[in-house]
């Protein structure tokens, strides 16, 4: 997918007619940010106060993601350098916004931070029923991994998947 760099870190990623511009969030994205979990996790939502210590964590970006002035997309990863591994916390796109291909510029993005913070390995855990996300991650090399019970809650099991970056 092509991109632009441009100023303050922030990549505009051209799909079709619209471009998704990717930039790292700060604590004036907080508002933006909950708004995205409260649409995208309703009660499953990070709070505010895990927001804002993403936010303030050195070893996790966080990004937004917007079209046309808006936002529209979220994404977090925590990199662990003592295991050259990252872990994608949460890959939002706002319901209205689904199914347009909004979330492969985030993912690339994320991909490539940690590449620059000497990852390997990125892996994720996804619900079990979440066919689209599930198929995005596959068409991007991951694979997926064990069954984890009752990751999100009582019933609601999740699929661990991982992709090496070369």
């Amino acid at each position: 997918m092509p991109y632009t760099l441009l100023a303050n870190n922030s990549y505009l990623f051209a799909s079709g007619l619209l471009g998704v511009l990717v930039r790292p969030a700060n604590k004036e994205d907080l508002p933006g940010l909950m708004w995205i979990e409260h649409e995208c996790f309703g009660r499953e939502r990070f709070s505010r106060r895990y927001l804002l210590s993403l936010l303030q964590n050195q070893e996790v970006d966080v990004l937004i993601g917007m079209v046309e002035g808006n936002v529209v997309a979220s994404a977090m990863v925590l990199h662990d350098p003592s295991t050259i591994r990252s872990r994608i916390l949460s890959l939002a796109i706002i319901p209205e916004e689904q199914g347009h291909g909004r979330s492969k510029p985030l993912l690339t993005h994320i991909e490539e931070l940690a590449r620059q913070r000497g990852s390997l390995i990125v892996f994720l855990e996804v619900r079990v029923e979440n066919d689209a996300a599930i198929n995005l991650y596959l068409g991007r090399g991951y694979r997926i991994g064990d069954r984890i019970p009752d990751f999100f809650g009582r019933g609601e099991d999740a699929w661990y998947m991982e992709r090496a970056l070369l």
